[in-house]
């Protein structure tokens, strides 16, 4: 039988936080350490120079264990399930990138359980990749803006769309990119096969002194058609935009805002590194915000935390409770929370941590000093490569995690959770009513831009 413990919060603030801190009350289920496994990819034999084109500057993992990685050129798919873990792992097939120019180079990638996203310096293309058979392009589109706008980063959120109307999955492709464009969004649908949605596509903008988005991504959560759409700059700040979308028609911006309101006060070089930001719901419902830091160098100012989302900003280095050394030390390469808000796992140097949410006395969300650790073979990339990627899958009673970094190193790893409920599949469902959108610090405004995008919506944020 498996031990459960309750913990709860109070309401009161904490160190001079701007916000109420929430009241939460859960059961903590201990998990268990099952099986780990460390490989490597069949194409990284070799010791790659930064200037080498092969070097691996880019990987995703989907939720059907297939993997991407990308070098400046070209795409290699893995299907991780059909692979024996006890040798290197062999690539199922490669895809090589045509570029419109010798300027032209990768940037980033994406994968959700149908669709690859890949981000050049100056166009956005979709496939839709399937185990057997040819990749299909869904959209190949310009996004550069007569090259004043390039792209850095790229996520997928996928759902189902529940309707009369023979359209099974929705798709939303957030694109990162510099200066106040700082995030594009483009919705795709299917039905009998993937389309792109050439007038839905709408921009995030971000503040005059945004330098780019370094990082781009989606909330763990969609309710009643609501999603957060987050981007994490270049000079540490987080930004988050309150998204409403049906399957049918296209996304609405609600709110934007700046997660840390002081961020602009502090260097890079003495705020450390944010290098994963998730968004998810606690086991009560309740939206947080993760960041996970990489203190490199030797910064104490800002540390891996758990923040409630209450769409205002915060300090991040003042205000958030930071998570106990123990568990998330100084050198947090990579971070995620799963899906039902019950475990967070950190891959840090030389190894990885899950530990178990519960509710802090505080108030908040904070995690259990004891945790679980195994030996982990990631390291970190140079700046500006996304090379560590982190995927936990909710099972029966389980918890698989699955990373890979950009040198080739793959870690598996199975939790034993009993007890632990898994989270609903994300789904879009028909628009209810009109929604009236809440005003931001400066209002919502409509334009039509240069690139065609028809009736976008736009947020500034102040």
């Amino acid at each position: 039988m498996s031990r459960s413990t309750s913990y709860s919060s109070s309401s009161a603030s904490h160190g001079g936080l701007s916000f109420p801190m929430l009241n939460e009350h859960f059961h903590t289920l201990p998990p268990t350490l099952g099986a780990t496994t460390e490989a490597r990819l069949q194409q990284h034999r070799r010791r790659l120079s930064l200037r080498d084109s092969s070097l691996v500057i880019s990987t995703a993992l989907s939720g059907t264990a297939w993997l991407a990685t990308a070098t400046m050129t070209d795409i290699v798919l893995y299907d991780l399930n059909s692979q024996d873990r006890t040798q290197d792992f062999k690539p199922q097939r490669e895809i090589p990138i045509k570029m419109d120019s010798k300027y032209e180079k990768i940037r980033a990638i994406a994968i959700s359980d149908h669709l690859l996203a890949v981000v050049t310096h100056c166009r956005l293309l979709v496939y839709e990749y399937a185990q057997d058979g040819e990749e299909n392009l869904v959209d190949d589109v310009r996004i550069d803006v007569n090259q004043s706008w390039t792209p850095k980063s790229v996520a997928i959120l996928q759902a189902k769309y529940s309707s009369n109307i023979p359209q099974t999955d929705v798709a939303c492709i957030a694109v990162g990119g510099e200066g106040v464009n700082g995030v594009k969004l483009f919705k795709f649908s299917k039905a009998t096969c993937w389309t792109a949605h050439r007038n839905h596509r709408i921009i995030l903008k971000c503040h005059s002194a945004t330098s780019s988005i370094r990082d781009v991504g989606f909330s763990q959560f969609i309710h009643a058609n609501r999603f957060v759409v987050f981007g994490v700059t270049s000079d540490n700040r987080i930004m988050c935009w309150d998204v409403c979308s049906d399957g049918s028609s296209a996304p609405t911006v609600l709110r934007g805002w700046v997660v840390d309101s002081d961020a602009g006060r502090s260097s890079l070089s003495h705020r450390a590194e944010i290098t994963s930001v998730s968004i998810f719901d606690s086991p009560s419902g309740r939206p947080y915000l993760f960041c996970a830091v990489n203190q490199k160098h030797g910064s104490q100012q800002l540390r891996s935390c758990v923040v409630p989302l209450n769409r205002e900003s915060i300090n991040l280095c003042s205000d958030a409770v930071s998570l106990p050394s123990q568990v998330a030390g100084r050198h947090v390469l990579a971070g995620a929370v799963s899906s039902n808000g019950r475990f967070l796992v950190t891959v840090q140097e030389n190894s990885m941590k899950l530990s178990t949410l519960r509710g802090a006395y505080q108030g908040g969300v904070t995690c259990l000093e004891s945790h679980l650790d195994w030996h982990s073979p990631l390291k970190g990339t140079a700046k500006d490569m996304t090379g560590i990627s982190l995927f936990l899958k909710e099972g029966q009673s389980r918890l698989e995690i699955t990373a890979v970094d950009g040198r080739g190193h793959l870690s598996f790893a199975t939790i034993s959770t009993p007890c632990v409920p898994i989270s609903q599949s994300l789904s879009l469902g028909p628009r209810l009513r009109r929604m009236t959108p809440e005003l931001a610090a400066e209002p919502i405004i409509r334009e039509l831009d240069g690139e065609g995008m028809a009736d976008e919506i736009v947020v500034r944020l102040g």
